[in-house]
């Protein structure tokens, strides 16, 4: 896969080279977000390399893409929601590696944009808000639950105390501050999902822009903190009006059919997709 380290890639490419001249099949299958949209690393290695690269959507935007399904909850209702559920805010987690640009200082700005998030929200919503730190918080040390317990010493905070589908199941809409493995999972099980980061056409293809804003169009993505409390201010408490609209299912299901799509019988389509 990807690394940051050049000689891991070379050595990757040496082993692909060897498979191939056993005459060995190659397929790896997606293993996350930002596949066949993010234009600064289209493709990526893992794209370019394997005889069969299995999508989770149905575009097919190069020869050896093989257009598959969500390979993390294939079938359909995987994942629930609970109508009368906390809301759920999916924290992204702070840099690990070094990068060409100072990664810790926009992690900061992202930070600040989560509390304004949280500031904005009306009272009866900041009580029912669950923050879930990610799990590499732990040791990058950001010291994210001293942070949060400065803006509000009683907010609910989860550090990985349970897994992700547990989290999703036990809330009424799940809140990602990033685009996600997580964004792409819940909309392809239509959990109540909101999005919001700033500038999502700036990481984006131009020929994925549509789709992208559609999604902002309908409210499920916003630019910027403020636009998205005070949307979750005005669904708060018919969520699922909103959620499951003609319109919002509408862009939903057309953007799941692209890069989020759901299989009825995944076992088959694999097995046909190896054999072939």
């Amino acid at each position: 896969f990807t690394s940051n380290n050049f000689q891991a890639d070379e050595e990757f490419k040496l082993w692909v080279i060897k498979q191939r001249a056993m005459n060995t099949k190659y397929i790896i299958g997606q293993h996350g977000s930002n596949y066949g949209t993010e234009r600064f690393t289209h493709p990526f290695l893992e794209e370019k390399l394997p005889d069969k690269f299995i999508s989770w959507g149905n575009i097919q935007y190069q020869k050896n893409i093989t257009p598959g399904f969500v390979l993390t909850y294939p079938e359909n209702n995987m994942l629930k929601h609970n109508k009368k559920g906390k809301l759920l805010l999916v924290e992204l987690s702070p840099p690990r590696h070094i990068y060409h640009h100072d990664a810790l200082y926009i992690f900061k700005k992202y930070f600040e944009n989560q509390i304004i998030f949280y500031n904005n929200l009306d009272f009866n919503l900041k009580n029912n808000i669950i923050v879930r730190l990610p799990e590499q918080s732990k040791i990058l040390h950001f010291n994210e639950i001293d942070r949060w317990k400065e803006i509000n010493k009683k907010i609910k905070l989860d550090n990985f105390s349970c897994s992700m589908k547990k989290a999703i199941n036990n809330s009424s809409i799940i809140i990602f501050s990033y685009f996600s493995t997580g964004f792409l999972e819940c909309l392809s099980q239509n959990i109540p999902t909101i999005g919001f980061w700033k500038d999502p056409f700036y990481n984006i293809l131009n020929k994925t822009k549509k789709d992208f804003r559609e999604l902002m169009d309908a409210k499920v993505i916003h630019t910027n903190p403020i636009s998205a409390s005070n949307h979750l201010n005005l669904i708060g408490n018919n969520i699922d009006d909103w959620w499951y609209s003609d319109n919002v299912q509408k862009v939903r299901l057309n953007f799941t059919s692209k890069y989020a799509n759901i299989e009825k019988m995944p076992v088959s389509f694999l097995k046909k997709i190896i054999l072939d």
